[in-house]
Order: C-alpha cells, then sequence, then structure tokens
C-alpha cells in the first residue's frame, strides 16, 4: 500500500496563458511515506485521537485552504525540513 500524499491543483486564464503560453497548467506536490511520517511527528501532540490518516487530512484542509494553498505548503515543508517534490506539468 502507498502512502504518500499527493497534493494537486491546476491553473487556467488569461494570465496563465501569459505566462505559460498555455491556456492552463496543473502542478503537484508529493510526499513520500518516510517523509509524511517525519510531518506527523513534527506536527502532532502526543494527545492526537484521530488515525494518521485523518490527522494528516485535516490537517491540510486546516492550514491550507486560500488561493496561495501550493506556496504555503511548499513554505511550510520548507520551514519543518521536510522532503517533498514539486512538478508541473
Amino acid at each position: 500500500m502507498d502512502n504518500k500524499i499527493i497534493v494537486s491543483g491546476h491553473d487556467s486564464g488569461k494570465i496563465v496563458q501569459q505566462i505559460k503560453n498555455n491556456y492552463d497548467y496543473e502542478y503537484f506536490i508529493t510526499i513520500e511515506e518516510k517523509d509524511v511520517d517525519i510531518l506527523i511527528q513534527k506536527i502532532s501532540n502526543q494527545n492526537r485521537t484521530q488515525n494518521r490518516k485523518e490527522f494528516i487530512l485535516d490537517w491540510f484542509k486546516d492550514n491550507f485552504s486560500s488561493n496561495q494553498a501550493i506556496s504555503s505548503i511548499k513554505k511550510k515543508l520548507k520551514e519543518l525540513d521536510i522532503n517533498y517534490q514539486f512538478s508541473v506539468w
């Protein structure tokens, strides 16, 4: 079973077309399972009652729900020294 996290998004419109020379593009943040474990250790307290999946999904939802979510996630992962891959398609 693969327990990595993939956060994805996309942008489209005139500004994207001017910058990327294409109408839309997709982007992805991938955090491998071993790094997810490290992330959970760094952001959780000992009293958490949720299971692993619920906990990490709630953390993302509670902390990264703006239009700048991808940038904010990347910044936070860097602050926490969590390895991740960022890709654009």
